[in-house]
C-alpha cells in the first residue's frame, strides 16, 4: 500500500516498476513520485488507466525472490495495519518493519531513523 504524501505530483507522474511471474502467478511492481512505498492495486489500477506506467526489463531469479519476500511482507502488514484501524505512518512503518526486516530478513534501511518522533 502506497502512502500518498503529495497528491499533485502523484496524480502527473509516471509509474515505474516490474511484472513478472512466480508461481505461475503474475506480480507487479510499482512505484511513483509523490508515494512512499509500492503501489496499492487500486493505485497501480490508476496509474495503468491514466496510461503512466513504464514497465522496467526483466528482473533476475535473485531479485524475484526479494521482491516476492518483500511483497508478502508488506501485504500481512497492511493486514496488521488495517485490522489496527490504519493508527498513522509511525504505526505502518513499525509493521513493515517487523513483517518484512525482522521476519523475512530484507534490510529496510539505517536502524530505525525512518521511526524518529
Amino acid at each position: 500500500m502506497g502512502i500518498i504524501i503529495d497528491k499533485d505530483l502523484y496524480e502527473i507522474a509516471t509509474a515505474h516498476g516490474y511484472r513478472f511471474t512466480i508461481d505461475g502467478k503474475t506480480v507487479e511492481m510499482l512505484w511513483a513520485p509523490g508515494v512512499i512505498g509500492a503501489l496499492s492495486p487500486q493505485q497501480r489500477e490508476y496509474k495503468k488507466a491514466q496510461g503512466k506506467v513504464v514497465w522496467e526489463a526483466a528482473t533476475p531469479q535473485e531479485l524475484k525472490e526479494r521482491i516476492r519476500k518483500f511483497q508478502e511482507g508488506a501485504d500481512e502488514a497492511e493486514r496488521r495495519y488495517e485490522k489496527e484501524g490504519r493508527p498513522g505512518i509511525k504505526r505502518w512503518l513499525e509493521l513493515l518493519k517487523e513483517e518484512i526486516e525482522e521476519k523475512r530478513g530484507i534490510p529496510l534501511g539505517k536502524k530505525e531513523e525512518h521511526l524518529r518522533e
